[in-house]
């Protein structure tokens, strides 16, 4: 097994920053999708509790804020990291 990991390491040791890269992109991505629901689960709550209309909406910016960069960052830069290793 110890064989197997030094092989890879050794396989993507040229490819380590973009890698890198990848994995930010898949985790930051990830996170931003994670966040989401749970913004959008406490509108839901907000709206139940009949709490403060201004905590609703902005809650509701806050949710659209995060899809918006979650957009941004999943495809502009994603686009611009494969444009740019072409």
């Amino acid at each position: 097994m110890k064989e197997f990991v030094k092989r890879i390491i050794e396989i993507y040791r040229p490819f380590k920053k973009p890698m890198l890269m990848v994995f930010l992109f898949i985790a930051v991505s990830q996170l931003l999708i994670i966040i989401n629901p749970y913004i959008q689960g406490k509108i839901i709550d907000e709206v139940f509790a009949k709490a403060s209309l201004l905590r609703t909406l902005a809650l509701a910016v806050l949710s659209f804020a995060v899809f918006i960069v979650n957009s941004v960052f999943s495809n502009f830069f994603r686009e611009k990291f494969e444009l740019k290793k072409r």
